[in-house]
């Protein structure tokens, strides 16, 4: 009987490629809106190759588009569960660790939006985020709260506008 060769199970979280890239070149992005925060990763390269690694590894979209020295591509994580897997691929890597970190809190409903932001914003001071989070509005809720609010007052604004809501629905 002749033995089979031994075959690497590939482990979803394994992502060593993404890792160090990502803490290198990525971003946690946090899309602010009135009653939940969108996350979502992204690394912008000139070249694809690398590009191509990160999305083999954790999935997600590239876009390119024409630029000085050839093009510049985008890649981009933005599915909700998608976005939590690779954060939890991710929570390991040294500079981001904390924005890491707290994204999957938000995410899994164990911090407010508040306190999301605060984290973020802790992180720009200290050199680790090129960008500060601005909330418009506070966010004293966890991100199903923050679902179960926008989906109320998109309630009452729908009885309160019948006529507005009817015609949105005739343009579709």
């Amino acid at each position: 009987m002749k033995a089979m060769p031994y075959k690497r199970r590939q482990n979803p979280l394994d992502c060593p490629y993404s890792q160090g890239f990502l803490d290198a070149d990525g971003a946690v992005v946090v899309g602010v809106g009135r009653f939940v925060n969108k996350i979502s990763l992204a690394a912008t390269q000139i070249t694809r190759s690398p590009l191509d690694q990160v999305k083999k590894e954790l999935g997600g979209t590239i876009y390119c588009k024409p630029f000085i020295r050839g093009e510049k591509c985008r890649w981009e994580l933005r599915e909700t569960q998608e976005v939590l897997k690779a954060l939890k691929c991710l929570e390991t890597i040294p500079k981001k660790g904390r924005q890491v970190k707290a994204a999957i809190d938000y995410l899994e409903n164990r911090i407010t939006g508040d306190q999301l932001a605060t984290i973020m914003n802790q992180e720009y001071k200290t050199g680790h985020r090129a960008n500060p989070v601005k909330l418009q509005y506070q966010q004293p809720h966890t991100r199903k709260e923050g679902i179960h609010l926008a989906t109320t007052y998109a309630r009452k604004r729908r009885k309160r506008y019948p006529r507005k809501y009817r015609k949105i629905l005739e343009k579709r």
